[in-house]
């Protein structure tokens, strides 16, 4: 293993600044931040889901679904 990265955030500012990634090389730190940018920990949601999918959702959901015999 070449570099070993772990952080509860994304935030390429924190990998900069780690003293084993200043020790890569140039090479390594360029494919790394590529790597890393290719990442992302966020859920995409596109406008029509955000606005119209989840309140349908949220509506007909299980809770709301309940039958009482």
């Amino acid at each position: 293993m070449i570099f070993n990265f772990v952080q509860e955030r994304y935030n390429i500012n924190e990998l900069d600044a780690h003293s084993d990634f200043k020790k890569l090389t140039s090479e390594q730190q360029g494919q790394c931040k590529a790597l890393y940018k290719e990442v992302c920990p966020y859920v995409i949601m596109s406008v029509i889901e955000t606005f119209i999918f989840y309140p349908l959702l949220l509506l007909f959901s299980k809770n709301r679904l309940k039958k009482e015999y």
